[in-house]
């Protein structure tokens, strides 16, 4: 007896075969027409490209911050404080500009009791602020009781800067306001020689662990 072997095995047909070879055969343009997608999805199931989990976190987080000084004085009558540009620093990074006008600003019981404005609306990222710094410039003075204007100069070795320490968290598309502090009266001092002296004494408004940082939604 003849045993036809190949008759007990099983057949596998390519049934994604079958279909082309029919849709061929009927359709010859269609046929071609679908080949590269149908090719494509198969490729892509060998090469499965993942989208990210987050796209919006690769976006980088934004968020606004101004920053206003007050300052007032009951034995000075005014000084005019000249501010060229104010800088924040972010933990682990460097300072970034932000957006302001150089401008003289008065201060004492003659000038205005509203706080001055010292940087326009900056967006800035979001984080945690750890420092704050302001440059000044050169074109300090203070007007006395009597009317005298006296130009005040910074102490002999001192940097133009004041570097105020914070700690700040700036949230994702809000608004930040902080509030500093300008002590006239501690700010004027005389020198060995009894000239006066500029030494600006600026800090949070408010107690160090409770800086006054108003928040508002955008």
């Amino acid at each position: 007896m003849q045993h036809l072997g190949n008759h007990n095995r099983p057949i596998h047909v390519s049934v994604t075969r079958h279909i082309k070879n029919r849709m061929a055969l009927r359709y010859p343009s269609l046929a071609l027409a679908i080949l590269p997608i149908m090719i494509a999805i198969m490729s892509c199931r060998k090469h499965r490209i993942e989208p990210p989990e987050n796209p919006l976190a690769q976006r980088s987080k934004h968020s606004s911050l101004v920053v206003r000084l007050a300052g007032s004085s009951t034995d000075i009558r005014e000084v005019n404080l000249d501010i060229r540009s104010v800088k924040i620093g972010y933990a682990g990074s460097g300072w970034m500009l932000l957006k302001s006008q150089p401008a003289l600003f008065s201060f004492g019981s003659a000038a205005s009791k509203m706080a001055s404005i010292l940087t326009d609306t900056t967006s800035v990222p979001a984080g945690r602020i750890n420092r704050l710094e302001i440059t000044l410039g050169l074109d300090h003075n203070m007007v006395g009781t009597d009317g005298h204007t006296t130009r005040l100069k910074l102490p002999n070795g001192e940097k133009n800067t004041v570097v105020i320490d914070l700690d700040m968290p700036v949230e994702n598309n809000r608004t930040a306001e902080v509030m500093l502090d300008f002590d006239v009266s501690k700010s004027v001092v005389r020198n060995e020689n009894g000239e006066l002296r500029l030494k600006p004494v600026i800090g949070l408004s408010g107690s160090p662990d409770d800086p006054e940082v108003l928040l508002a939604s955008d």
